[in-house]
């Protein structure tokens, strides 16, 4: 399917009695830009319990798109994605300078394939690193390994002007 810009995606799963709130893409997922810069693509996951997995390969982008996770749940990028993300930085410091490549707002964002973080360009991954909303990049080698491409620079920013902390996770 296609992910539209400046359009936000709820992604939520089914609970059952047995505590599963899982919800699975296996097919692959476009993120689809017109010509611009810094288009905001948000993929919210609301609930704590939830763990939403693209496993397919999400492509597209051109280089104009800003893929943002936001919410509390869990969102798992586990292709071998080829998306291309805007690889501009628009200031310097924290917080609203740094809006390009990749953002981590809220809950986790979890990586379970080197390409993950797509392949084209260079991009930052951006992530909010205070803990008012508990953003954290989870890096899960527990099924093979995962070495992040050089071309992606994880690069915290502190929307509170750096009163609290937060930050990385690692699953392997």
């Amino acid at each position: 399917f296609t992910l539209n810009n400046n359009v936000t995606t709820v992604f939520g799963g089914r609970r059952d009695f047995g505590g599963t709130s899982d919800l699975t893409l296996a097919g692959g997922v476009t993120l689809h830009s017109t010509v611009g810069t810094g288009q905001v693509v948000n993929l919210d996951v609301n609930d704590p319990d939830t763990v939403v997995t693209m496993a397919g390969v999400i492509s597209g982008g051109g280089n104009f798109i800003v893929p943002t996770k936001r919410g509390v749940g869990t969102l798992v990028w586990a292709g071998n994605n080829t998306f291309d993300v805007r690889d501009t930085i628009t200031g310097s410091g924290g917080g609203s300078g740094q809006t390009d490549g990749i953002r981590v707002e809220g809950g986790v964002l979890r990586v379970a394939h080197s390409n993950a973080l797509g392949t084209s360009g260079t991009a930052n991954v951006h992530i909010r690193a205070d803990l008012t909303l508990g953003a954290v990049l989870e890096i899960d080698g527990s099924s093979s390994a995962v070495n992040l491409p050089v071309s992606r620079n994880i690069v915290p920013y502190y929307a509170d002007n750096y009163v609290s902390f937060g930050l990385y996770g690692r699953n392997s």
